[in-house]
């Protein structure tokens, strides 16, 4: 089958839109020519005109286009805008990371050098750049087809594309079909197609209302002398030297972030620079002043009342009755907790003489015989703050300090064949190490601070029989 030519579409597209507008009011005859020419090298394919009621003329002009002419109405990458596009979005975008990770102190000057921070600007701009160029050739505004730009480039009432069926391989699926398509329809532009019989199919009609909103301007369109369709050698239209890249003043803006951005990342090297070479001295009469009041400071302070009025009878730190409840109210008082009634001693309890160990605070005292302790031949060492002769005393004074959150224990000072009796009264455990024991004498001074108790707290040695 044979290619359709673009003078086969050009008179089947002419007879379809006198049909087309057949029903459209008028006041004189209709006008049908091909091959207008007009000012800027602007080209029409076919031309259909009439008077309308009131003696303003219509026009319509349409862009025919067959196989061998297919670059009119397949679309090409604006290839110069994209990569300025892509230069100026990159320029910010590394200029604004190198920023931000600038003041999170992610980098710097000090830390990578001068090179360094150039080189890291760099990658983040060439980064950007190649992901813009990905993600940009798929965005219409990079997207320019000939025929529909020449259309933006004069006004007429109602502007149609005609191709040829054979122009494009699939109308579904053909991707620059489809882009033809999507900017007729954005644009307000017609389209037909043109089967190889000469039957034209319409795929979409002209917008009624001017999508340039008056942006256009009114070219009269001239027959030309010949029917040649191409412009003259070395004659480009001035609308399209734009997308050849020909005019560098299109992308002024472009050139002007990425300027911007270099200033802003030079401009935070610059003040780092300058921070890190700049070092302050201070000379003598600023150092003067500075002591001077510091010592205005220091006499304030020493001047100070630093008597406090206390609404508890204990203080911080311990000993603390982990029995007494927190400060409630004004008129709170605190009830005592009521102590163990105190029995005279009638003797020693020799089924008692043993030691009473009491490990936390929270369980109760236990019982045991000095077989428990003649295990070992080594001396040990008691935190001792009291001695008393008998049994009940000692529990009496272990149940007191328990209420102060403090774990005592007594031990029958027979067990280890003392000269004295009694029970000796201690804080903590038995140790094995004097100089263990003398740790744990520091902290309980250190915990009690203060001694409200009246403990006499000293390390004692016991020694095995």
């Amino acid at each position: 089958m044979s290619a359709i030519s673009e003078k086969e579409i050009t008179k089947s597209t002419l007879k379809f839109l006198k049909r087309h507008y057949r029903y459209r009011e008028r006041d004189g005859l209709t006008e049908l020519s091909a091959d207008r020419r007009g000012a800027g090298g602007i080209v029409a394919d076919g031309f259909v005109s009439f008077p309308k009621p009131g003696g303003e003329l219509f026009q319509a002009t349409f862009e025919a286009t067959s196989l061998d002419k297919r670059h009119e109405v397949a679309y090409q990458l604006r290839r110069p805008l994209l990569r300025w596009d892509a230069s100026a979005a990159a320029a910010l975008l590394a200029a604004g990371t190198y920023a931000y990770g600038f003041y999170a102190s992610w980098w710097s000057l000090a830390r990578l050098g001068l090179w360094g921070c150039l080189a890291l600007v760099a990658f983040f701009f060439t980064l950007f750049y190649f992901a813009y160029l990905l993600l940009g050739r798929s965005w219409r505004r990079y997207r320019y087809i000939y025929a529909v730009e020449q259309f933006k480039q004069y006004f007429a009432d109602e502007q149609w594309i005609a191709i040829g069926e054979d122009v494009f391989a699939n109308l579904h699926q053909d991707p620059y079909y489809q882009e033809l398509r999507r900017q007729c329809i954005l644009h307000g532009f017609g389209l037909v197609v043109v089967r190889a019989d000469g039957r034209p199919m319409m795929q979409m009609t002209p917008a009624r209302v001017d999508t340039f909103k008056d942006k256009r301007r009114n070219i009269a369109l001239l027959e030309a002398g010949d029917g040649k369709r191409q412009l003259p050698p070395g004659n480009t239209p001035n609308w399209m030297q734009q997308f050849r890249g020909g005019n560098l003043r299109r992308y002024k803006y472009q050139l002007l972030f990425c300027l911007l951005s270099a200033f802003v990342v030079g401009d935070l090297m610059y003040q780092e620079w300058q921070q890190n070479k700049v070092e302050d001295f201070e000379d003598r009469d600023e150092y003067v002043e500075r002591m001077q009041e510091t010592r205005q400071a220091n006499r304030e302070w020493r001047e100070m009342d630093f008597d406090f009025v206390i609404d508890t009878p204990y203080v911080w730190p311990y000993p603390i009755r982990s029995d007494i409840k927190p400060y409630e109210g004004v008129n709170l008082s605190i009830p005592d907790r009521p102590v163990a009634e105190v029995r005279p001693d009638r003797g020693l309890d020799f089924s008692r003489r043993g030691f009473i160990a009491q490990l936390e605070v929270e369980e109760g005292s236990y019982v045991y015989d000095c077989s428990r302790i003649r295990q070992t031949d080594k001396p040990l060492y008691i935190l001792q703050v009291g001695k008393y002769n008998a049994f009940s005393a000692a529990t009496q004074r272990i149940e007191q300090l328990r209420q102060y959150d403090l774990a005592a224990s007594a031990i029958w000072l027979g067990c280890f064949g003392e000269m004295e009796t009694g029970y000796a009264l201690y804080l903590g455990l038995l140790f094995t190490d004097i100089r263990q024991a003398r740790e744990a004498l520091l902290n309980y001074e250190r915990v009690l601070g203060d001694d409200v108790l009246g403990l006499e707290i000293r390390v004692r040695a016991l020694n095995p029989k």
